[in-house]
């Protein structure tokens, strides 16, 4: 059985933070982890650790897909195993969007919609996803949501403290 490399992404409104894992049996292993920061701001920088080795880029990233391809070198430069499959964390995906869910171009039209609800995360998760699939169109992506916990609490603690 072939292991799954994952590269679990969560785009934010001024950094990409990164995790590589295999999954195995026993449970996954961590191979990196890193983050891109201060994404559109002149003092950018970003940072890779594999095991106890760290590396630090101090560079600006002008949006999202610049700072994937950071991520991505960063990656590649460590000679980490290269991800089969890449996860995001998107912050809201609205009442529809409650489990993970595989994305295709209608999932990324569903959350350009639905931006006004979530104006300062859901661009850079779009344009993480939108990147990934630049880069790397032959990799599957999942889209993980923040919405999914909420979903699964009692519709009391749902609603309160919000009026009828």
């Amino acid at each position: 059985m072939a292991e799954d490399v994952v590269l679990s992404m969560n785009s934010g409104s001024s950094s990409l933070k990164f995790a590589l894992f295999v999954v195995r049996e026993a449970g996954p292993l961590l191979l990196a982890v890193g983050a891109v920061e201060r994404i559109g701001i002149a003092n950018g920088g970003a940072w890779l650790q594999v095991g106890k080795d760290r590396r630090e880029e101090n560079r600006p990233h002008v949006d999202h897909a610049a700072a994937l391809e950071t991520a991505f070198a960063l990656l590649e430069k460590a000679e980490t195993r290269a991800a089969t499959i890449v996860g995001h964390r998107v912050v809201h995906g609205g009442a529809l969007h409650v489990e993970p869910v595989r994305v295709n171009d209608d999932l990324v039209a569903k959350l350009k919609a639905l931006i006004p609800l979530a104006p300062l995360h859901l661009p850079g998760a779009i344009e993480g996803i939108l990147a990934v699939s630049a880069r790397h169109p032959e990799l599957p992506q999942v889209a993980c949501f923040d919405t999914a916990f909420h979903a699964s609490m009692p519709e009391r603690a749902r609603r309160l403290p919000l009026p009828d």
